[in-house]
């Protein structure tokens, strides 16, 4: 890729745009396989391509996606600068001084999307790649 400048400008922009739909199709395999319960994650599923770098990346900026996609252990969540906490459940709010938190399996949806994506990118860079060179 260092080479890249090298290239004439077609196939430098071919690759580019490989690499933008690329993008921009995680994304939306993502945003498929998003576990859904009130929308707010799959919604945050985002994606950004920068041009000078040729680097493409889906994420979310959400504070418990992680934990979404690759689950987490049973553990005791206490306040930090608290006395209490509030916690919401069906029946209502209420207060405490510790929450225990049930083991969470993984439920992925950014690796699985680009696990399914990754082979076209790499068929649609090599066919960019190779579109203008004759074959003898």
């Amino acid at each position: 890729m260092k080479s890249i400048s090298a290239w004439d400008g077609k196939k430098r922009l071919a690759v580019e745009e490989a690499l933008k739909s690329g993008t921009k199709e995680i994304q939306r395999q993502a945003k498929e396989r998003t576990p859904y319960r009130t929308g707010k994650l799959k919604r945050s599923v985002k994606q950004k391509y920068t041009v000078g770098k040729m680097q493409g990346m889906v994420y979310s900026n959400l504070k418990y996606a992680h934990l979404v996609e690759f689950g987490f252990k049973a553990h005791t969540v206490s306040p930090k600068n608290k006395k209490s906490m509030k916690v919401t459940q069906v029946g209502g709010d209420y207060f405490t001084k510790k929450a225990e938190l049930p083991k969470q399996s993984a439920r992925p949806f950014l690796k699985p999307a680009y696990e399914y994506e990754e082979q076209h990118i790499i068929n649609s860079i090599k066919k960019a790649l190779n579109k203008d060179e004759k074959i003898t």
